[in-house]
């Protein structure tokens, strides 16, 4: 090998290659030109221990890349090292013990988030995730800038972390969900942003007053349900699931049931003592008791009916002291027990087709202890007198309420 500049060269073989004037030590010698005889000094070198130095690079002409895509490989901004593909950071190491997807870290198997705390307007930086954000030291709104030019796929995260952004709101500044701007006015509230490759979407925000439940305190097992219309608060709720999975609810009322629809919010399951109702109009249609279910409106012209098992079976009713109040929509059939005289009060009042049947049960005394039928106030008529007297024995009568009329009728 000979040397340009008419330096000597070293070696004892007859080869024509020209090497430069000077060289740099342990730098990997490179080819000049085509001729294949002329080599020149080269920028990267070889250590003694074998290690490849070379140059820092950057995110379009990386250090370490490939003859088919000299745009992909590695390369170190002199602080964080960067792998990219096609001219775009794909992953990111922020320390010396791993490497990072984006913002992450990823060190002996563990995923580390970027964390950052700003207390003044800010533009997040390619290498962020999360970011915390103070708004108690000035008291005053701040203001987020997202990147300009993110890749698809790049998330970050922003939260009011002194718990004043209902007071100095967070505005973060982008093209978020087809809007220029995304507003944190919760406090503690916060929202995750991920770039699709046309704009950023706002998914898993929580933009409650004290985080989940939008209050200082809940109740267990109690259901969330939506605050307001926002979409980003909820609440507590008075129904519960229980660990076997039921949902308990409070009993409810006829104008309310407790279990309704969206279409007529009056009709559904209602609770009333031990017994349910089920509730149609602001009225209890049906009831259920350990006894089977009544309907105290008719769905026929028929009367009111019990529904046990899948049979048809009357309610009874045996009173055991006088006055006895009938119930217009557990009662039907009232049997009485002669041995003294028995008064029966009728509602005053009732829903047309309502039936009631009051008979002699023992047919020990109606000849002599006689039944009274009249009403609670005692004015409403039956059959056009104030009250109708039973005074034969095992002898019965039934009585059906008739709405035009204000009155009971004998049938």
């Amino acid at each position: 090998m000979s040397q340009a500049g008419g330096v000597s060269s070293g070696g004892g073989g007859g080869g024509d290659v020209v090497g430069p004037g000077a060289s740099t030590d342990n730098a990997l010698v490179r080819w000049d030109g085509t001729s294949g005889t002329m080599i020149k000094d080269g920028i990267a070198i070889e250590t003694d221990g074998g290690q490849i130095q070379a140059a820092l690079g950057d995110i379009t002409t990386p250090t370490y890349s490939f003859l088919g895509a000299d745009n992909s490989g590695m390369f170190t901004n002199g602080t964080d090292t960067f792998i990219v593909g096609n001219g775009v950071a794909g992953l990111y190491s922020g320390f010396n013990s791993g490497m990072a997807g984006n913002t992450n870290t990823i060190a002996n198997g563990v995923i580390y988030n970027a964390i950052r705390t700003e207390i003044s307007d800010y533009t997040v930086a390619f290498n962020d995730h999360l970011i915390l954000v103070d708004t108690s030291t000035f008291s005053a709104p701040i203001n987020i800038s997202l990147m300009v030019s993110p890749i698809t796929g790049q998330e970050f995260e922003i939260k009011d972390a002194s718990g004043s952004a209902s007071n100095f709101n967070i505005n973060i500044i982008g093209n978020i969900d087809g809007a220029g701007s995304y507003v944190i006015n919760q406090n503690y509230g916060s929202v995750t942003l991920i770039y699709n490759g046309t704009q950023w979407n706002a998914v898993g925000s929580v933009n409650a007053s004290s985080g989940i439940g939008g209050s200082t305190g809940s109740t267990d097992r109690a259901i969330i349900i939506a605050d307001g219309t926002g979409g980003s608060t909820v609440q507590g709720s008075l129904p519960t699931i229980t660990s076997g999975g039921a949902i308990l609810a409070p009993d409810g009322l006829d104008s309310a049931p407790t279990y309704s629809f969206t279409g007529d919010p009056s009709v559904g399951l209602a609770r009333s003592g031990t017994g349910i109702n089920f509730d149609a109009n602001n009225v209890t249609a049906f009831s259920y008791s350990d006894t089977g279910i009544r309907t105290s409106v008719p769905l026929t012209t028929a009367n009111p009916l019990l529904l046990l098992y899948g049979y048809g079976i009357v309610k009874t009713s045996t009173p055991v002291s006088s006055p006895y109040v009938v119930d217009d929509v557990y009662d039907y059939l009232i049997t009485v027990n002669t041995s003294s005289a028995y008064t029966i009060q009728l509602p005053d009042s009732s829903i047309t087709g309502v039936s009631f049947i009051i008979k002699d049960a023992t047919g020990t005394g109606a000849a002599t202890n006689n039944i009274t039928v009249t009403t609670v106030s005692g004015t409403t008529l039956i059959d056009g007198s104030t009250s109708y007297v039973i005074n034969t024995t095992r002898a019965s009568v039934t009585v059906v309420f008739s709405t035009s009329l204000g009155a009971y009728l004998v049938i």
